[in-house]
């Protein structure tokens, strides 16, 4: 449903509301939820909630399918009402599904942002009491601000604030990194650089398989898998010249071969789609 049909209905529920002299909050005692919501409708900032629908029609005189046009109906011939109340309805169910997911991420947003930032306080105050001063409480209040900074994108608008999320990870890896090292003393960047690099590579690359391959989902957890398999042995490279380490041991030819597996039945077991001609039949 588009945001002009929402504004539309919010419009004509308050018309409604106001012909049968009904306050919002006592219209939203009768729906049991609050006046915020059907304050919320009627700016069609929201939609009503599909299992409302029913009893909001009857409190305000109208049909469920008056309701979703957003008008009163005027007669018509009995083939079309059917129809268009159909797409309407599933028109309207997307987009009640959409305003849930909005829902849920503005819930996880929050969340999570409480949550760093109470880790952040807690640290604080600990490593005040505990030490007069902010010491070991750098490490846990550098790493929320940095998880935050980069999570903030994808949790605020999902899907759309992945390449967002990466690009910041991409932005604010090294320079993370390079502010423990400067805290810590240990020499971080010269593995920092070479794995930041390979770890990077690794993520764009299955960004842009599931970008590239949307209909294809199996194939690119296949690749994506596959793909794990030289990410591994490059970073051990990187890491066995820097700290002069074995190159492969036993667990990591574990983990290879178990990429290799999981990969398999991504590419050949894959189920039928079904494919809809003309006037979606079959």
């Amino acid at each position: 449903m588009e945001t002009m049909e929402t504004e539309t209905m919010g419009r004509f529920i308050a018309a409604l509301r106001k012909e049968r002299g009904l306050t919002q909050r006592a219209l939203a005692e009768g729906l049991h939820i609050t006046d915020k919501a059907v304050s919320k409708w009627e700016r069609g900032l929201s939609c009503p909630d599909i299992s409302l629908l029913q009893p909001l029609a009857e409190q305000l005189g109208v049909t469920v399918g008056e309701l979703l046009a957003g008008r009163r109906s005027a007669p018509v011939p009995e083939s079309e009402p059917a129809e268009a109340l159909v797409s309407r309805a599933l028109e309207y169910a997307a987009e009640s599904a959409r305003d849930w997911r909005r829902a849920l991420r503005r819930w996880c947003l929050w969340g999570c942002s409480l949550a760093l930032l109470l880790g952040v306080i807690v640290c604080g105050i600990c490593d005040l009491a505990i030490s007069g001063g902010i010491t070991w409480a750098r490490y846990p209040i550098a790493a929320c601000v940095f998880a935050w900074l980069v999570s903030f994108p994808g949790l605020r608008n999902g899907v759309k604030g992945i390449p967002l999320s990466l690009l910041g990870l991409t932005a604010l890896l090294l320079p993370f990194l390079w502010l423990l090292e400067n805290f810590s003393g240990a020499p971080i960047m010269p593995i920092a650089w070479p794995v930041s690099a390979v770890f990077l590579g690794y993520l764009w690359a299955g960004y842009g398989l599931f970008r590239f391959l949307p209909g294809r989902k199996g194939t690119a957890v296949g690749v994506l898998l596959l793909l794990g398999i030289p990410v591994c042995l490059l970073i051990n490279l990187s890491v066995s010249k820097v700290l002069d380490a074995p190159f492969l041991d036993m667990w990591d030819w574990l983990t290879m071969s178990l990429l290799a597996l999981l990969a398999l039945p991504c590419f050949f077991g894959r189920s039928p789609r079904l494919r809809f001609g003309e006037g979606g039949r079959l």
